[in-house]
């Protein structure tokens, strides 16, 4: 072998040793230990996102935490329990917006917590309306649009909550 290709052969083994030492840091733990997350700002500071979503960081710190609202934003008059889990994906047809969530909670302080919710952001209450044993219909009117919040527990768990929130805009 001639000396220019064992150079050559030097050191792209030199770089591929250094390659193996800068990312042997870089390793995860997937034997499910947890890890702490660390604080994407200063204290101080609120976080938030612009309509686009995109985070934000600075400004006055709030009083009270900002709201959860329904369909991924797209009903920011509708909140929503901060621990919901969205089902699926915000449908959006014609001028019907829906989505649906599992809640961790009960089925009447799921009703309960709509009715305050609802009333707040200037909702009226026209009907509320058994569906079962196990289910609830909430209807609400708010400046030509009708909200529909329907409340089943879940099939297994009686500590968790379905709900589907439809909003139909009329004009």
């Amino acid at each position: 072998m001639s000396q220019p290709t064992r150079r050559l052969g030097a050191v792209f083994v030199l770089l591929a040793l250094l390659m193996i030492a800068a990312l042997s840091g870089c390793q995860s733990d997937t034997r499910g230990a947890s890890q702490t997350p660390t604080a994407a700002s200063s204290p101080g500071t609120v976080g938030s996102a612009t309509p686009g979503g995109t985070p934000t960081v600075g400004g006055t710190p709030s009083p009270t935490p900002i709201p959860f609202t329904a369909c991924s934003g797209k009903l920011p008059d509708i909140v929503i329990p901060d621990n919901a889990v969205q089902v699926g994906s915000t449908a959006i047809t014609g001028a019907t917006t829906s989505c649906a969530y599992r809640i961790p909670q009960d089925l009447k302080t799921l009703d309960d917590f709509f009715k305050t919710q609802m009333g707040k952001n200037h909702w009226r209450l026209l009907h509320d309306n058994p569906e079962g044993p196990q289910g609830l219909v909430q209807e609400y009117f708010k400046a030509q649009r009708f909200a529909t919040i329907t409340l089943t527990q879940h099939e297994s768990d009686t500590q968790t909550t379905d709900v589907t929130i439809s909003v139909e805009a009329s004009k």
